[in-house]
């Protein structure tokens, strides 16, 4: 019955090696063999029908599932990776075996079992392209890289692991330290899955061998005392990893001793003694120099067995060389009589170096008339010695040199030049100079509200939806001043959208002007000196910051506006409370009003009399009040206010079926139009824009009665 359903399957009949002769010869040999290897064909079969392979998955479990894919390989073949794949520790003598099955496989075969991070990972050394497969020394040295990288994840996800469950890990070291003294199973007994759970520690992540290696890496600890490199050569040898991987597993165990006790844990003790010292070279000096070797007999080989280093990454990627095995080359091209000697290459200082602004529309014209040619960006970019791609990307500036060379091969290949008009000669590390006027004291407030300063550019971040009008206020606002087109992110999840202005000069000129670069929260910070000095300045000033951290709220009681500044720095509340004083605007003490999401508080400044908020709107003119679905919000809700205690029930409890969360009543554009249409519906009446600016200027009037008046 075995038989017949397997030769029935159609998925079986595409591979080579199934035939109906060759199944009958083994089966006179090994019946009982055949029979187990078949019932695990037929398991595979079902496995890979059902399943849906992910970049998540692991490695070995990739290989699992893709393993009959593939027709190149044989039975005997598979069962060996199979094997391979199974053990707990996978040595360096199994990475050898595996790798000596996989390399005879083609580049589309070998994407089919690892997936595409294998095609990330290879594309890396070189081009990919027709004929890749045939070269067999590039093929081994990406698949033992790309294996030893997916080893070096595994450890660091159990190190993740450990860092998530940090207090758990300390009970556990703790535990291990008072009991050193004793032998090996007294601490496994100790610390037990009963002993754990009362503890209240997770048995899931801290297993036997996990705690096993605990035990055994503390241990050793001690012993060495402070010769790291010993320890992690110890732990390179027992567990079958590499150096990088080991010396992240001692040094994390060290910093949790550390936290228990500093004094006999102490981490400057830990550091390495002689660091390895690495240099650049430049790698078309060193192929001349082992094409020469190579005529007297010298191979690539044996070159890096001699040097200690291998030369095909060194030549392929580009990396840095030891300077040590530098050396050893160096003394070993005199013996050989060879007149050429290889330095290092100086780093080049970035004090007095050029750069040149180029317009953004014609970089992309020039790149796409060479494309056109048959050079690609990454041709360009090699020619030029610089990154194309992000250039174009992020609108940066270019060295004078690299501008020198793109300006040389547009002539060559297109006949043409740059001319001057497109591009203008700027120093990287020299600092912009700003002028002290409104627009600079509205920049910098809206970069106080809804801003961040980085070493590199300035973002805003903004709501692209519900605040659309301001998006575009922005974004002109800072074409102007800047005389440069922002760069845009737009969020994938979410409203959010960043406009962002690169340039180092920009960011050193606005830190003089008292702006403060990273966290606001952690460096508190405030409006700068200089804005409060003039009546002007305080204006703008409160504009910026009104617009992004400032909201209009209803009170529905009086049938009235009032306006509120919250901030998560208490300095820079405070601030906006002193600039309201030197205007003479009222408002309220800075109060705390905590956040229900999460455990940040914020700081909160109101303006709830009319005449100070008419005085604020008339003054200040916030943008956030011309918004044109802010008022048909505000004015919605007045005008159905105003009439009869009936309707105003069935609206409220609609809205409350609709919207039962509160967080969700709050201003948003469908809300607003929601509530819109839903009111013209039980009023009766159509509310147009006319209606709705009356009821907001109504909600603001006030008038002033004398107490004689009141009494009589």
């Amino acid at each position: 019955m075995l038989f017949g359903n397997l030769l029935e399957n159609p998925v079986l009949r595409k591979y080579k090696w199934w035939n109906i002769n060759e199944i009958l010869k083994q089966k006179q040999k090994f019946p009982k063999h055949l029979a187990q290897i078949l019932q695990g064909e037929m398991n595979n079969v079902e496995l890979l029908k059902n399943s849906t392979t992910s970049n998540n998955k692991n490695w070995r479990e990739l290989l699992k599932v893709n393993l009959d894919k593939i027709s190149m390989l044989n039975i005997n073949e598979k069962s060996k990776i199979r094997k391979i794949i199974q053990k707990k520790q996978y040595s360096e003598i199994d990475q050898k075996e595996l790798i000596s099955i996989l390399i005879k496989l083609k580049t589309e075969d070998l994407i089919k079992l690892f997936g595409k991070s294998f095609k990330e990972f290879s594309d890396r050394y070189v081009k990919w392209g027709k004929g890749w497969y045939q070269d067999l020394r590039l093929k081994k040295i990406i698949l033992n890289n790309y294996l030893d990288r997916e080893r070096e994840n595994n450890l660091r996800k159990e190190s993740r692991s450990l860092q998530k469950n940090n207090s758990d890990y300390i009970k556990i070291c703790s535990i291990i330290l008072k009991n050193i003294n004793k032998g090996q199973k007294e601490l496994t007994e100790i610390l037990s899955k009963d002993n754990l759970k009362q503890l209240g520690i997770d048995t899931r992540r801290f297993n036997k061998h996990r705690i096993k290696r605990l035990i055994w890496l503390i241990s050793r600890i001690i012993e060495k005392n402070s010769d790291l490199e010993n320890l992690i050569d110890a732990t390179k040898k027992k567990y079958n990893i590499q150096r990088r991987a080991a010396r992240l597993a001692v040094m994390e165990i060290l910093k949790v001793l550390n936290s228990i006790d500093s004094r006999q844990f102490d981490l400057n003790k830990y550091k390495m003694q002689n660091p390895i010292e690495r240099v650049r070279i430049n790698t078309e000096d060193l192929r001349k120099v082992i094409e020469k070797l190579k005529s007297m007999n010298w191979t690539i080989t044996k070159l890096s067995n001699k040097i200690g280093a291998n030369l095909t990454t060194i030549l392929s990627r580009g990396d840095r060389i030891k300077k040590e095995s530098l050396n050893i080359l160096n003394k070993l091209i005199k013996k050989e009589n060879i007149k050429v000697e290889i330095l290092p290459e100086q780093k080049k200082s970035k004090k007095n170096r050029i750069y040149v602004q180029i317009d953004l529309n014609k970089l992309k014209q020039i790149c796409k008339e060479l494309n056109e040619i048959g050079l690609s960006n990454l041709n360009i970019s090699k020619i030029i010695e610089s990154r194309i791609d992000s250039i174009l990307a992020r609108n940066l500036k270019m060295p004078k040199s690299s501008f020198k060379k793109l300006n040389q091969l547009y002539f060559k290949k297109c006949k043409k030049r740059i001319s001057k008009e497109y591009y203008v000669y700027d120093n990287k590390l020299v600092t912009k100079i700003f002028e002290e006027n409104d627009a600079l004291a509205q920049l910098c407030c809206i970069l106080l509200g809804d801003g961040n300063l980085n070493e590199e550019c300035l973002r805003i971040t903004l709501n692209r939806i519900d605040e659309e009008d301001y998006v575009k206020y922005v974004r002109n606002f800072l074409k102007n001043f800047f005389q440069l087109q922002p760069n845009e992110y737009i969020h994938k999840k979410g409203k959010g959208i960043k406009l962002i202005i690169y340039g180092v000069a920009i960011v050193k000129g606005l830190e003089l002007k008292g702006l403060k670069k990273g966290n606001k929260v952690k460096n508190q910070v405030s409006v700068p000196l200089w804005i409060t000095k003039s009546t002007n300045f305080i204006k703008s000033g409160l504009k910026g910051l009104f617009d992004t951290d400032g909201t209009i709220l209803l009170d529905k009681r009086i049938r009235s506006l009032q306006l509120s500044f919250s901030s998560d720095s208490i300095l820079l509340a405070e601030s906006f409370k002193a600039m309201c004083n030197k205007l003479n605007i009222k408002s309220s003490n800075v109060s705390l009003s905590p956040r229900k999401s999460s455990n940040k508080i914020k700081y909160r400044v109101l303006i709830s009399a009319k005449k100070d908020v008419k005085k604020f709107l008339i003054l200040i003119k916030p943008e956030k009040m011309n918004e044109k679905y802010r008022r048909i919000y505000l004015g919605t809700n007045l005008i159905y206010l105003k009439s009869s205690k009936e309707k105003i029930k069935v609206i409220k409890n609609k809205i409350k079926k609709d919207f039962p969360k509160p967080s969700q009543r709050v201003y948003s554009k469908a809300f607003s139009l929601y509530l819109k249409n839903m009111c013209e519906e039980i009023l009766g009446y159509e509310i147009s824009n006319e209606m709705i600016d009356r009821a907001i200027s109504n909600s603001l009037e006030y008038k002033r009665k004398s107490y004689k008046n009141k009494k009589n």
